[in-house]
Order: C-alpha cells, then sequence, then structure tokens
C-alpha cells in the first residue's frame, strides 16, 4: 500500500483521536459554558478558517521546504478532526450522539483504509503503482455510476462515496 501498508495499530491511533477530540471540545465547552451544538458551530467555524489559512501558507511555501512540510502535515490533521467529528452532518443534541459519531467515523475510516490496503495489493506488483492505486481508489472510496460521453459510449464517473 502506498502508505506503508496497514496494521491494527493504525485503526487503534485513530480511536484513540477521536477520544482525544472529544475529551478535548467537552473540556472547552465546559470552560466556555457553550452547549454542544454551540461548541460544533465554534468548532467548525474555526477549522473552516483554520483550513483556508493553512492552505494560503502551503501555497506561498517552496516546494518541499520544512515549513511547507509542516503546514500539510497540520493541515491533514485538520481534515482529520473534520472528517471524524462529521461537522458536515446534522449537530447531535446529546454529548453521546457526539462520541458515538466519533467513534463510528474512526471506525469507518479504519475500514477504509484496511479495504484500501487489500484492493492494492490484490494486484500484482508487475502492475504500474499508478494502476494499483487508481485501483484501490475505484474499488473502496468511489461509486461509479455509468454515464454517457459525447461520443454515446459508457464512462465512469466517479463520486466519492458518503
Amino acid at each position: 500500500m502506498p502508505i506503508c501498508g496497514y496494521d491494527p495499530l493504525m485503526g487503534v491511533a485513530l480511536g484513540e483521536f477521536a477520544e482525544g477530540l472529544v475529551r478535548s471540545m467537552g473540556a472547552r465547552a465546559r470552560r466556555l459554558t457553550l452547549t454542544l451544538p454551540g461548541q460544533l458551530a465554534e468548532e467548525k467555524d474555526e477549522l473552516f478558517i483554520l483550513f483556508h489559512v493553512l492552505q494560503r501558507e502551503i501555497a506561498v511555501r517552496s516546494e518541499g521546504s520544512v515549513d511547507r512540510r509542516n503546514l500539510e502535515a497540520f493541515l491533514a490533521i485538520v481534515l482529520l478532526a473534520r472528517y471524524l467529528m462529521g461537522l458536515e452532518e446534522a449537530v447531535p443534541r446529546a454529548r453521546q450522539g457526539f462520541e458515538d459519531r466519533l467513534r463510528r467515523n474512526a471506525v469507518k475510516l479504519d475500514t477504509i483504509l484496511r479495504d484500501f490496503e487489500t484492493a492494492f495489493e490484490s494486484l500484482p506488483r508487475d502492475k504500474a503503482a499508478l494502476e494499483r492505486v487508481l485501483h484501490a481508489v475505484g474499488t473502496v472510496l468511489v461509486d461509479r455510476d455509468p454515464v454517457p460521453n459525447s461520443a454515446g459510449t459508457d464512462v465512469a464517473v466517479a463520486t466519492f462515496a458518503a
């Protein structure tokens, strides 16, 4: 697999990161005397701003520079947090619903990693890396719907699975 293969510790780490989000958000909400929906709305706004600031900062850094690599790694963490928190979903009213969402999303991402590894490794190593990656992405991360192109033949249009 392009990210060093799969190991169950990856899923454990995702679960621990999700638990850390639950604990830190709970502590922050208590400190600021916010409700869960209020805290999530604030987090969503702050992560939106941070995402765009990081993208801007990455764009002005030299390719391969330490600053750029640090910013890119931090952006990856921001994207992971947004995914785990499910900020595009409806805000749960109860803390337990939010905790369940984070745990569910961590398990879902762990499954994606495991399934990606299986799909990637299912093709022989003599196949080009690009072919193996495209196969794994197409198998695990996207739905393909046949859509006729201008020549009238079917082409696969990728849409990210929810």
